[in-house]
């Protein structure tokens, strides 16, 4: 017994020394979507532009769960690129086919839709990020 109980404290403070493996990110492309459960991070490519879901309150998702015709999202958003990167505390509503849409660093990142996969599961949030438009320029009068 007393053998066990040392190589498991043995082995406990030997994992404390070691660093935490990061997750690695989903891998995305410009103008498709994917999804991101809580503290996940998407690397879309080719530019490397990072999403992160950091955080959602456990009232996000669905407005009704028996018809989903709207959605709400309370919670946070990490954007990155090279050495850009914008931290948003979002309290949204959308509507399917109206994603809800941020620009950042020449590209728009569109939340479409926010829901458990199951009844008690964690929250999925869909995105999909794309070339922002370019800004019209203003017509210079002669």
């Amino acid at each position: 017994m007393k053998r066990k109980l040392i190589l498991i404290l043995l082995a406990l403070a030997l994992g404390a020394g070691l660093p935490a493996h990061a997750q690695e990110p989903v891998k995305a492309e410009l103008d498709k979507p994917f999804a991101l459960g809580v503290e996940e991070k998407a690397r879309v490519e080719p530019d490397g532009f990072e999403v992160t879901l950091r955080s959602a309150s456990d009232d996000s998702g669905c407005d009704d769960p028996t018809d989903c015709t709207g959605y709400l999202f309370n919670g946070t958003l990490l954007l990155r690129l090279g050495d850009q990167k914008q931290l948003a505390q979002l309290m949204v509503s959308f509507e399917p086919g109206s994603p809800y849409s941020m620009k950042f660093a020449g590209y728009q990142v569109e939340m479409t839709s926010i829901r458990r996969v199951k009844k008690g599961g964690p929250l999925m949030a869909t995105f999909r990020v794309v070339k922002a438009p370019e800004e019209e320029k203003e017509k210079e009068e002669p």
